[in-house]
């Protein structure tokens, strides 16, 4: 069976990632034209993260991307936009996950790439923030 393999097709491009926080609630998505030990993955066979937010800005980076935008990444216990959980995420799940993205911030740091935060009083403060408006 063949196996697939992550290009990095993303190279010099921005990536815009949308996770699922109630922040997006409203928000007009039409402006933007499990490796679970190690904190990041440089291997294109395998995606690191403990959550779907830090599973795709891992598959950003092994993209390609140099510039990560986050959007709709509250990280902390207020629900989603969307209903799509069958289970709600407990509190202490979201300390876990900032705390992976966490340590998942200082490798994209040390390889050059810059992630903005541009989720409205997100509870993921590893990374600068950033009005959507002045980065699209």
């Amino acid at each position: 069976m063949p196996v697939w393999s992550i290009p990095s097709e993303w190279i010099g491009e921005t990536a815009f990632l949308l996770g699922g926080g109630p922040s997006l609630s409203g928000f007009d998505i039409n402006v933007i034209a499990r490796e679970t030990v190690a904190p990041i993955s440089f291997d294109p066979m395998k995606v690191a993260g403990i959550c779907g937010g830090g599973n795709a800005i891992n598959l950003a980076f092994l993209f390609g991307s140099p510039r990560i935008v986050l959007l709709g990444y509250d990280m902390k216990p207020n629900g989603h936009f969307h209903d799509r959980h069958k289970k709600n995420t407990t509190p202490g799940n979201y300390d876990r996950f900032r705390r992976a993205i966490t340590l998942m911030s200082v490798h994209l740091r040390n390889k050059g790439v810059e992630v903005l935060n541009a989720t409205p009083g997100s509870g993921l403060t590893c990374f600068p923030f950033a009005d959507i408006r002045e980065v699209i």
